[in-house]
């Protein structure tokens, strides 16, 4: 138990070191402080003992140059006696180890120890190294270089200094001396001088440096120890006691500054962020009381859900519209369903993070319908999770209920606009732009509504009839008459406009009816034309016949529908529009029939578009494929899926094709009529290709043939090979216009009793 609790006190004790600042910076002053020091005292015996060393150097130089000029007499005379005494004199005095002079050849020739003189020296060695490294030793050294420690005989440190002799001109010109001149260096002075007493000296000088050290290394960290104790620690004590009451919440409790330094103005800066800090908690407080007066009376229900899309939380605007449905799921509380929403804007936000909107049908509070616009925003967390979703919904029941009945409003008012039987256009007066256009305009002008829309009411009528339209009083009641007016393509019309002005969501507009007068002008310029009305009546006598195709086709349409329904059958939408859009074309194919009549004597502007050939060659088939197969006709199709396209007209140029087809089907039976034997095979062969930069379509058939007189006049109008009733000589007419028209030409090659050609070709 007691080691148990020695443990946990252990531990409590290193908890508390490892968190002490000031302990650390202590140690981290002390670690830095100690380092100095010993670097620094290192530093210090480091240098003192080589300044020791070079003046004990420097002093055997000079004692050696002294031992040299005390020679230099008795060397220069040659007295051995005298010189040994000098030597020993010399080398008997405390700390001289020895002197010794021997030669260049290593011979010691006098020492101050007797038993060395005649001896050789090592020219390897320490002492001789110097000047014989090289092949041929060296004259002059520096002191540095004639200087060497060793160890002496008792074992203490000796500092050995050597001196070169050189040869002067006082040795080689005396008598007494045999020396050449040529001869530098005579033989060398070495001397060794004990460092016993300098080692004593330094190792004396170390052990006070190491002492004053060890002195500062305990003295000093001790006292920035307690320093930091009292200028960090203690002021920084009072700091975190601060800071931990701010963070409890305690926003109240003062931080006072005890020392007038950094840490007094961090204290001061503390105090200023408890007071900013208690200042935005009661404003987030405030916000809060404010949020939550918001959320309880914003004029729209909010529901808060969680990610199960359970109902944590709502206002009271919910509450009294669909009652208290905390902990219920949202979709079968107020929604009235047994599973969430298909679409669900809550559900898009817990997955994207993002806000999200709809519009939905729920159930209210009498579980009658109500018409809502939601609007989810996310509730994130501190990592940014989205935890919960708010949903915001807004009441448009009542704006719907408005729309719908807005809706059949403007349905009623569509349905008069689009049914009166002329066009009507609704323009402002200042800039004439057009507002709307009923489809009667739309049917009658050529353009879509789209193009009314982005034209003026002046774009409609002729240039010259613009500036009397400008100086009309359109804010007022009126009329005008035999207006010229243009189609697509500048196709003229005339027409009577009756207008009148009125004012519709604050702004002024002109409602203006056209009726179109062009073809009464037209007949009553024909009745002044008597001549032209002969030539009309013969044409419309052919223009039954030539109808009459078209009103087949609508006829046998019609006779389909009715015996369907009177089977009462179902029709299949697709074939419904098929007949619907036959019937449509070739309404469309007779209009253009008598307009083609109209147009007779001059040329009139031919719509122009992209049209690929073999498309109109099997439109054509479209209408008569089952007709050529009662007759027994075999079609032979050869049609190039390569041509490019050229400018024409589909309608039209299905005519063409239609026409000549049709004359084809006429030979064949005529032919076969006239056979007195044998069965007759009807081949009609039709085919397209390209031939430079044309495009050309031939219709072939099997039949008769035609006369060259026949092919003189096949173009021509109401000129027919056939028996009185059964043509009139308008189709290959209407043909060959159209053609022209689109710059192409047809040409019929035919011999009478053979092969019969009819070939198109356009550019």
């Amino acid at each position: 138990m007691s080691q148990a609790i020695s443990n946990r006190r252990n531990r409590r004790f290193m908890r508390t070191i490892r968190k002490s600042l000031s302990l650390k910076l202590s140690l981290a002053a002390a670690l830095i402080f100690t380092g100095a020091v010993l670097t620094f005292t290192y530093y210090l015996v480091l240098l003192q003992e080589g300044q020791a060393f070079e003046r004990m150097v420097l002093n055997a130089s000079q004692f050696s140059s002294t031992v040299k000029r005390s020679a230099h007499y008795s060397m220069l005379l040659n007295q051995r006696d005298s010189l040994h005494k000098i030597i020993e004199a010399i080398g008997a005095q405390p700390g001289v180890e020895n002197i010794r002079v021997f030669n260049k050849t290593g011979a010691i020739m006098f020492s101050s120890q007797k038993a060395e003189i005649g001896t050789h020296v090592d020219l390897q060695a320490e002492a001789c190294y110097a000047c014989h490294r090289r092949d041929r030793p060296l004259e002059r050294l520096s002191t540095s270089d004639r200087s060497r420690v060793y160890k002496g005989s008792t074992g203490h440190r000796v500092v050995g200094m050597i001196n070169p002799i050189y040869n002067e001109p006082s040795c080689w010109e005396a008598s007494c001396h045999y020396h050449p001149e040529t001869q530098t260096v005579l033989g060398v002075l070495d001397i060794g001088l004990s460092l016993e007493s300098l080692d004593q000296e330094i190792h004396a000088t170390k052990n006070k440096i190491l002492f004053f050290a060890g002195l500062f290394l305990l003295g000093v960290p001790a006292i920035m120890a307690a320093c930091i104790m009292y200028f960090v620690n203690r002021p920084i004590s009072r700091l975190v006691s601060a800071t931990k009451q701010i963070a409890s919440g305690d926003y109240d409790q003062e931080v006072v500054a005890i020392t007038d330094d950094e840490i007094g103005d961090l204290a001061g800066s503390f105090d200023e962020m408890r007071r900013n800090i208690r200042e935005q908690a009661e404003a987030l407080q405030k916000s809060k009381e404010k949020y939550q007066i918001l959320f309880e009376e914003v004029p729209c229900q909010i529901s808060v859900q969680d990610r199960d899309f359970r109902i944590i939380q709502v206002n009271r605007v919910f509450t009294d519209r669909f009652g208290d449905r905390l902990g219920e799921y949202c979709y079968w509380a107020y929604k009235g369903r047994n599973e969430k929403c298909e679409v669900c804007p809550v559900e898009q936000t817990f997955q994207d993070g993002q806000a999200h909107s709809s519009e939905e049908v729920v159930a209210g509070k009498d579980r009658s319908a109500v018409h809502i616009l939601v609007s989810t925003s996310p509730i994130v967390d501190e990592s940014a999770n989205v935890v919960a979703a708010i949903e915001m919904s807004t009441d448009i029941t009542q704006v719907r209920r408005l729309e719908q009945e807005l809706k059949r409003s403007e349905e009623k008012y569509r349905t008069i606009f689009n049914s009166d039987p002329n066009p009507i256009f609704v323009f402002t007066p200042d800039t004439f732009e057009i507002l709307d256009a009923n489809d009667r305009a739309v049917e009658d002008y050529g353009f879509s509504r789209e193009d009314f829309l982005g034209k003026t009411f002046l774009d409609l009528a002729d240039p010259a009839e613009r500036d009397r339209l400008r100086h009309v009083t359109w804010r007022e009641k009126g009329a005008l008459y035999k207006v010229k007016h243009r189609r697509p393509g500048g196709q003229e019309m005339l027409v009577n406009i009756r207008f009148s002005s009125l004012q519709s969501l604050g702004r002024n507009i002109v409602i203006a009816t056209t009726s179109d007068v062009t073809e009464r002008v037209r007949t009553e310029e024909q009745l002044i034309q008597a001549g032209k009305m002969a030539t009309l009546g013969e044409m419309s006598a052919g223009v039954a016949h030539e109808l009459n195709q078209p009103l087949s086709v609508v006829k046998t349409a019609a006779s389909f529908l009715r015996k369907k329904i009177d089977r009462e059958e179902p029709v299949s939408p697709d074939i419904l529009r098929t007949l619907a859009e036959e019937m449509d074309n070739q309404v469309d194919r007779a209009s253009q029939i008598i307009t083609h009549l109209r147009q007779f004597g001059r040329k009139t502007d031919i719509r122009k578009v992209n049209v690929q050939v073999n498309d109109c060659i099997r439109g054509t088939f479209q209408v008569l494929g089952r007709q050529l197969e009662v007759h027994g006709i075999k079609v032979e199709l050869a049609l190039d899926e390569t041509l490019p396209f050229i400018r024409g007209d589909t309608n039209r140029l299905e005519q063409v094709f239609l026409n000549l087809i049709m004359n084809a089907r006429d030979a064949l039976d005529d032919k076969a009529a006239r056979a007195t034997g044998g069965q007759v095979e009807k081949i009609l062969r039709i085919s397209s290709y390209r031939e430079g930069n044309q495009v050309v379509a031939t219709v072939a058939d099997t039949g008769a043939g035609m006369s060259e007189a026949v092919k003189e006049r096949i173009f021509e109008p109401f000129y027919t090979t056939k028996p009185v009733g059964k043509g009139t000589g308008l189709g290959l007419s209407i043909s060959f216009g159209i053609v022209r028209d689109y710059d192409g030409t047809i040409q019929v090659e035919s011999t009478e009793g053979s092969l019969a050609l009819q070939e198109v070709a356009s550019g």
